[in-house]
């Protein structure tokens, strides 16, 4: 549905906000940032993390679809109906734009830590917040109002576990990248 989406919007232009506005260290740092986009580390950084990502979308869309209800006939052009497995992929695309920000805050030694930006820090931490809140059901009011519909228990610790996965194996990446090239 729109709400949703629009909840993304509005989390990832704020996350861009307020990356712009960190602040540089006072000391410059002895190493140089990358100096392309298409460097082997961005090659690798971004190819590897969009694979984690991807694989983690895969599984929850493949459990998903075993939860959703197999007489349901979804017309493309129809009235948006909310379901299981929109519920799903907006929660894996959620966690994956907060684990994506998180993952890849250039902090020291180049600004300020992402503790130290504290409007970046507590953006991703009520982004966190948020959708746990949604995965557990703790708040079905919000869940309706956002067009999506309570998981199922077991689904909800699968998109779970599937995101804390996902942010260490993009971690690694980026921890990798760094080192490596």
């Amino acid at each position: 549905g729109d709400t949703p989406m629009t909840l993304s919007a509005i989390t990832s232009a704020a996350a861009f906000l307020f990356v712009s506005r960190a602040k540089p260290l006072s000391q410059l740092a002895p190493q140089r940032p990358p100096t392309s986009v298409l460097s082997a580390y961005a090659a690798l950084s971004i190819g590897g993390q969009f694979a984690c990502q991807l694989l983690a979308l895969k599984a929850l869309v493949d459990e998903a679809a075993s939860h959703e209800d197999p007489q349901l006939e979804r017309e493309p052009e129809g009235k948006f109906a909310p379901g299981v497995l929109n519920t799903v992929v907006f929660l894996a695309l959620h966690f994956a734009q907060v684990t994506t920000f998180a993952v890849n805050y250039s902090g020291p030694p180049f600004m300020e830590s992402l503790r130290s930006n504290t409007a970046m820090f507590a953006l991703l931490v009520c982004a966190c917040a948020l959708g746990l809140l949604l995965v557990t059901g703790y708040a079905p009011l919000l869940s309706a109002w956002l067009e999506l519909v309570v998981l199922p228990e077991a689904l909800g610790q699968s998109v779970v576990s599937a995101t804390l996965v996902t942010a260490v194996g993009c971690y690694a990446v980026e921890w990798a990248a760094q080192r490596l090239i």
